[in-house]
C-alpha cells in the first residue's frame, strides 16, 4: 500500500464527500431561511423545487466525477503495470548483457 502512487485518491474522495455534505447542509439552512422570510407559499414551492433540481444536478455531477476518477485510476493503474513490466524486461536484458560482457571479458583474459 505504501508504494502505491495513487494513495492520494482516498483523501481526495473524502474531501469531495465532505464538501458535498457541507453544501447539502448549507442548502438546507438556506431553504429554511428563505421559507421563513417568504410569506407567499407558491414562491416557497418554486424555490424548493429549484433547490431540489439543483441538488439533483449536484448529485449527478458528483456521480459523474466519481466515475471519471474511477476510470482515470483504472487507466493509470494499467499504465503503471505496463511500465513496471517494461522496467522488469529491461532489467532482465541488462542482466543478460552484463553476464555476456563478463563472459567475453573472461575469455579475453584467458587468451591473453
Amino acid at each position: 500500500m505504501g508504494d502505491n502512487p495513487f494513495n492520494f485518491m482516498l483523501p481526495v474522495g473524502l474531501v469531495l464527500g465532505l464538501l458535498g455534505i457541507m453544501l447539502m447542509f448549507r442548502q438546507r439552512r438556506r431553504r429554511r431561511l428563505l421559507l421563513q422570510r417568504d410569506p407567499q407559499p407558491s414562491l416557497r414551492l418554486v424555490r424548493a423545487e429549484q433547490e431540489q433540481t439543483m441538488r439533483r444536478d449536484i448529485e449527478q455531477m458528483s456521480v459523474e466525477l466519481h466515475e471519471q476518477v474511477r476510470r482515470t485510476m483504472a487507466h493509470l493503474n494499467q499504465k503503471t503495470l505496463m511500465l513496471e513490466k517494461a522496467i522488469r524486461d529491461a532489467d532482465e536484458r541488462n542482466a543478460r548483457l552484463q553476464a555476456t560482457l563478463a563472459e567475453f571479458d573472461a575469455r579475453l583474459k584467458a587468451r591473453g
